[in-house]
């Protein structure tokens, strides 16, 4: 990867020096001048550099850069400009570190940091200018709910919490959305959390979706989404449709099993049910296929929990 340059690297230290995880900061040197700059602390080592400018009662990033430190160098590793509807991430992790490098993309990514470096070097830390810093303009929200803390700590653990808003159901009342009235919190979102759903391509992000899927169910919890950037979260009832789909195809993999173990065919089928995890569907599938390769598929990454329901589903159509 392509580190910030020297100059562009002690800008990013003198914004983000002595920043704690989980905090952040509005640094303001030239007010009305020029605009403010914000800056997070996502995790020990990642950061969130960006302006923002309010439309329609939210913040919108012009840019949104995160970058990540390592080894005393800083990476620049994806841009938002929400503005132009642009998200762009050249880095994936997987476990905290990079995992899959675009390469030429993010170099591109640092020579446009360098330069943008240079621009806030200019417009904040002019010579004589002294350093005025205060809490990030962020929106004023009441304290989040236990579901709610525990969806951001997951959101940060994954280098996802960034370019969004959490809503209580009040907050979000006010402001006159046609959906999601009744959610119990929400989250609006324009970076990588809003393209993970909307737009997953690979197997590890596939698994990251089912990742999160688990977390709401241990918690009680489903989303619906109201538009592609917004995110309701719901109290479990009755099954929310991707559940009570998975629920079908339960039902008839138990009822093809029960049928064939009456008929003298294969035993020792696992019953399946909606919540099943993926061990108790490749021992399905093994059962049915004492060579199936799906264990070590799913070991290997190349095959997701969604990859597993869609098999037992087309082979009970294919029965």
């Amino acid at each position: 990867m392509k580190a910030l340059s020297k100059p562009a690297a002690a800008v990013f230290r003198k914004l983000t020096e002595g920043l704690a995880v989980g905090s952040s900061r509005r640094v303001d040197n030239a007010p009305g001048a020029f605009m403010y700059v914000s800056v997070e602390r996502l995790s020990d080592d990642t950061y969130s550099i960006a302006h923002y400018y309010e439309q329609e009662g939210d913040l919108m990033a012009d840019p949104d850069v995160m970058f990540y430190v390592a080894g005393g160098d800083v990476y620049p590793v994806e841009i938002t400009q929400a503005g132009l509807g642009v998200y762009r991430r050249y880095v994936e992790f997987e476990g905290g570190v990079p995992a899959r490098i675009n390469a030429r993309g993010q170099a591109d990514l640092t020579s446009f940091a360098n330069t943008w470096m240079k621009n806030i070097q200019a417009q904040q830390f002019r010579r004589g200018t002294r350093m005025r810093v205060g809490a990030a303009r962020l929106r004023a929200t009441a304290p989040l709910s236990p579901d709610a803390e525990a969806v951001r700590a997951w959101l940060k653990r994954h280098h996802l919490f960034h370019s969004m808003t959490f809503y209580t159901r009040d907050e979000w009342l006010a402001r006159g959305e046609p959906h999601g009235n009744n959610a119990l919190f929400t989250i609006t979102a324009e970076g990588p959390f809003y393209h993970l759903m909307n737009y997953p391509e690979s197997r590890a992000q596939f698994r990251l979706i089912d990742d999160f899927n688990l977390l709401l169910k241990k918690r009680g919890l489903y989303y619906e989404q109201g538009f592609a950037w917004s995110f309701h979260f719901y109290p479990r009832g009755g099954l929310p449709k991707f559940d009570a789909e998975r629920d079908q195809i339960a039902k008839r993999a138990n009822d093809l099993a029960d049928e064939l173990e009456r008929g003298g065919g294969s035993r020792g089928y696992p019953k399946l049910a909606w919540n099943s995890d993926p061990d108790t569907l490749i021992r399905w599938m093994s059962v049915l296929d004492p060579n199936s390769t799906w264990d070590t598929a799913y070991e290997d990454e190349e095959v997701s929990e969604s990859d597993l329901w869609d098999g037992i589903d087309q082979y009970l159509k294919d029965t």
